[in-house]
């Protein structure tokens, strides 16, 4: 649990390289892949706390991986729509 907040802020850490990275593109593809990030993320975290493991995980276990990717999702989600938020606020007041 206490690493929740170091994943989120990676997260978010990743989602400025990809807006940086993509620059006004507003693409369906493009936004595929910002909604996309948490995701990924998430998946890529559970995949790296819980093991890659090919035996069929107990009910325990699988109760265990979907709350951390859901748990990572959401916060993941929230910090990364944050953050766009700033940005676009920026550039808005940044045009005026």
């Amino acid at each position: 649990m206490l690493w929740y907040p170091f994943i989120v802020a990676l997260d978010v850490l990743a989602g400025i390289w990809l807006e940086a990275a993509l620059g006004r593109r507003r693409g369906w593809a493009i936004w595929a892949g910002r909604a996309a990030l948490p995701i990924a993320l998430g998946l890529l975290w559970v995949a790296l706390s819980h093991g890659i493991d090919f035996a069929p995980p107990s009910p325990v276990e699988k109760a265990s991986r979907l709350w951390d990717f859901g748990f990572f999702t959401l916060f993941a989600t929230a910090a990364w729509v944050g953050m766009w938020c700033v940005a676009k606020s920026r550039a808005e007041y940044d045009a005026r």
